[in-house]
């Protein structure tokens, strides 16, 4: 379940940045334009702190033991 997160997250940078391979398609597919650089830029700030958030919620629910020496 999270690595699909992961996965998905990766792939909306990609397709807003249409940097590779999976961008590239993803736009050819749905045959979009490639918006200005300040709304890609805003995207793309908007789909990481959308990650971080993700990553913030998946480790703040991990215990981690202190380690005893």
């Amino acid at each position: 379940m999270f690595s699909i997160i992961a996965l998905l997250s990766a792939m909306a940078m990609e397709a807003v940045l249409s940097s590779d391979w999976t961008g590239k398609l993803l736009q050819s597919v749905l045959d979009v334009e490639r918006n200005s650089l300040a709304v890609v830029v805003l995207l793309a700030v908007l789909v990481l702190a959308f990650t971080m958030a993700m990553n913030y919620f998946l480790l703040h629910r991990v215990a981690i033991k202190k380690r005893t020496y």
